[in-house]
């Protein structure tokens, strides 16, 4: 009987001592010792059994009663204590067998509940690897995108630079000149007496004049107070604020002549002297290179009148502080 209690503290010992030295159980491990220990027991029931029965063997009734036929009643006696003695420990190794067996059904039952358990965990850890993979094809798909928008972020901040660099105005309305003349998209602006510029090269030439001025103002939010600025091409406008049927053609076809045309370049001046006035109050480092006074820009008219010579370089002048004002333009749209 004592055998039989001491099996599950001798197991219990054993996996005490395994987890000890190797800090945890493992499955395979404890079904290891689970069946060295079932065959332990196997092997002891079937020691037990053998003893049992040689026991019962040696303790036959007829052998007994021939024993008993000693002449002494004290020799009698003696072997029936003994035929006694032999029953009592045949009957306790009988319980400590059913004992054994009951422990190693239960071992066997603890086994299979191991198995059991083992396998459903095995199912489990495939399932875990099989998340874990998919998570890690997406992980790797989300850093490559990553990669992906980092790069064209990149690429878009480079662009964004050098658009930054580029100026639209400058590139639309290219101020530029040609000897004694000032150009405007490759228009002359202005006449010599040895160099007669068709009409409707000037003509034009105004009327981008036009449409570079009211484009400024936009960009600015500026309005001028006098005059609305019609751009029409060779065929551009002015008109007066509040009285709309007042305009000046900013052009000049044939006819001797020039009165309207004349106004429309003196009202164009206006228009450039306001705007560059706005342009220093909100920039102090902007100044307009030609001083603008009534019909002068640089101290020479912007009127037909006077001589061909300066009204060029009127015109020239005018052109240059157009050109100040785009990269006054080009500098407030940079800082926004």
């Amino acid at each position: 009987m004592a055998g039989a209690a001491d099996g599950p503290a001798v197991l219990a010992g054993l996996l005490g001592a395994y987890a000890a030295a190797h800090q945890r159980l493992d499955v395979e491990d404890v079904r290891a010792l689970l069946e060295e220990q079932a065959s332990a027991l196997e092997l002891r029931a079937e020691k037990t059994e053998a003893f049992v029965a040689a026991l019962e063997r040696d303790g036959d009734p007829q052998e007994l009663a021939g024993a008993s036929q000693a002449p002494n009643s004290a020799g009698r006696m003696s072997g029936g204590g003994e035929g006694l003695t032999g029953t009592s420990d045949a009957a306790g190794l009988e319980s400590a067998v059913e004992a054994l067996r009951e422990e190693l059904c239960t071992l066997r039952d603890e086994l299979a509940a191991l198995e059991l358990e083992d396998e459903l965990l095995g199912h489990q850890e495939s399932r875990f690897w099989a998340v874990q993979h998919q998570l890690s094809v997406a992980e790797r798909a989300a850093e490559e995108q990553v990669a992906s928008l980092t790069t064209r972020a990149d690429q878009i901040a480079r662009c964004r630079g050098l658009l930054k660099q580029t100026s639209v105005l400058n590139d639309a309305f290219s101020i530029w000149h040609d000897g004694a003349f000032g150009t405007i998209c490759g228009l002359r602006l202005g006449r010599l007496p040895d160099v007669p510029v068709e009409w409707s090269e000037i003509n034009a030439a105004w009327g981008q004049v036009a449409l570079l001025l009211a484009t400024l103002a936009r960009e600015a939010h500026f309005s001028f107070s006098k005059y609305r600025i019609i751009p029409q091409g060779s065929v551009s406008k002015l008109a007066k604020v509040g009285s709309e049927k007042t305009t000046f053609d900013l052009f000049w076809s044939s006819g001797f002549f020039k009165t309207s045309f004349n106004n429309a370049m003196v009202c164009i001046l206006f228009c450039v002297q306001e705007l560059g006035e706005y342009a220093e109050k909100t920039d102090r480092t902007m100044s307009l290179p030609y001083p603008i006074e009534g019909d002068k820009v640089g101290g020479l008219s912007v009127r037909t009148g006077t001589h061909e010579v300066q009204w060029t370089r009127a015109l020239k002048n005018l052109l240059t502080n157009l050109k100040w004002l785009i990269a006054w333009s080009t500098k407030r749209q940079r800082v926004r």
